[in-house]
């Protein structure tokens, strides 16, 4: 397959899924529109009322589409796993980020022609040069388009001072901030007019827009490459197994009846992956969700009390069943949700089985992480979650972990090694 024609899909494939979210439709389409009334309805008495008014109109379109629909897609794919899904398949890191662009040029100048149709139906004129307007758009659109990317990209800063850890790790989007920020202010000092009269074409230094153009547009194409190379170095990490935690393993019981707290001294648990790292990730008991995750979280909660795999006869399989509920949102990196549900589900399962009963049957799921079934974990639409499909070794090498870690918490002290 052609370069042009892996853009040309993946362009597709963008523009059906902005189509999805009714935001972006919202800020993409209906405020251009709005605006274009309201603008018509205060100036319908000037000769020509819109004519005069169309770059800022414009503006409205290209600001609405760029900086507030393109940024409400992004993080909604991001938060469904869309991006997840796309590190895995062969399509090179630029064919994504090419067709992100080409799919957002496509929204704005869709909804520019929809805005100039209803101008033209309130009676404006049709512009005098057509062609330069085209043009002038379409600079335009790529500078916003490049804000926008780094909106996506960025912005979390000041939602981790809200809610997340502060400025710790934010280190990176501090500084693409900043750079945008110089760009902007000198290419606006190079650029300023006194008059509103002055021609912009007869001002000097108009290749400075250049600089604060390049600046945006590079930010939100390295953010955009950062990220993706975390989801491609996460999705190619090694699988670990059951002997990578207890490696001198020479007993093992007849059934998880048989299991004794004795056989959790051999494992070796201070190899798991920490807590608030990005696998099996847990919070802590200081940790506190968004209020749309933790909304989103209740009413998983809700939906668990009359889910059939959480109810099925096996002990053993049930286990696996609840972790698998971990294991989904774990492999899909669902942001904030991986690591609030853990919590939920250790508590559920504490109640289920009682902590003696529950840490027999940790070790024995942990230790058998290739037997019994993953049907659960295909099916968890009615939770509110996305199902796996294909190959399941990392998500049953989620389930092995978070059993691992559910078990540290629950052993008597007396075989702790850490």
């Amino acid at each position: 397959m052609s370069a042009l024609t892996l853009v040309l899909h993946q362009t597709a494939l963008s523009l059906r899924l902005n189509f999805r979210n009714r935001m972006a439709v919202i800020y993409g389409y209906l405020f251009p529109l709005i605006f274009l009334v309201a603008f018509w309805a205060i100036w319908r008495t000037d000769e020509v009322p819109l004519a005069l008014h169309l770059g800022q109109l414009l503006t409205v379109t290209v600001l609405g589409g760029a900086c507030f629909g393109l940024p409400t897609t992004l993080v909604a794919e991001r938060e469904r796993g869309v991006w997840r899904r796309y590190a895995i398949t062969p399509v090179p890191v630029w064919v994504f980020i090419a067709s992100l662009l080409a799919a957002r040029y496509v929204l704005l100048l869709s909804a520019a022609l929809l805005q100039l149709a209803l101008g033209f139906a309130f009676g404006m004129p049709a512009p005098l040069h057509p062609a330069a307007l085209l043009a002038a758009f379409t600079v335009v659109a790529a500078a916003f388009i490049g804000l926008g990317l780094v909106i996506a990209m960025l912005a979390e800063a000041m939602q981790a001072a809200v809610t997340g850890r502060g400025l710790s790790g934010t280190g990176f989007d501090l500084a693409a901030l900043l750079l945008i920020g110089a760009a902007g202010a000198l290419a606006a000092g190079r650029m300023f007019r006194w008059d509103g009269a002055e021609r912009f074409a007869a001002r000097p230094g108009k290749a400075w827009l250049l600089v604060a153009l390049g600046m945006w547009v590079a930010v939100g194409v390295a953010a955009q490459m950062r990220g993706q190379a975390r989801a491609v170095a996460a999705d190619t990490e090694a699988v670990p197994s059951a002997s990578d935690f207890q490696p001198a393993a020479t007993h093992m019981p007849a059934s998880w009846e048989a299991v004794t707290p004795a056989d959790f001294g051999a494992i070796a648990f201070e190899r798991l992956p920490p807590d608030s790292g990005i696998v099996a990730p847990i919070a802590g008991p200081g940790d506190v969700p968004d209020p749309l995750v933790r909304a989103r979280i209740a009413r998983i909660d809700a939906a668990l009390d009359t889910w059939p795999p959480g109810a099925v006869a096996d002990p053993v399989q049930r286990v696996r069943n609840w972790l698998g509920v971990l294991a989904v949102p774990d492999v899909l990196q669902m942001d904030q949700l991986e690591r609030f549900l853990p919590p939920l589900v250790l508590g559920r399962l504490r109640d289920m089985f009682g902590d003696a009963d529950l840490a027999k049957l940790l070790y024995w799921v942990a230790m058998h992480p290739q037997d019994g079934g993953d049907t659960a974990m295909r099916h968890l639409d009615s939770l509110g979650l996305p199902a796996i499909s294909g190959p399941m070794a990392k998500p049953r090498a989620r389930v092995m972990l978070y059993a691992f870690k559910f078990l540290d918490r629950l052993r008597p002290k007396s075989t702790a090694t850490r």
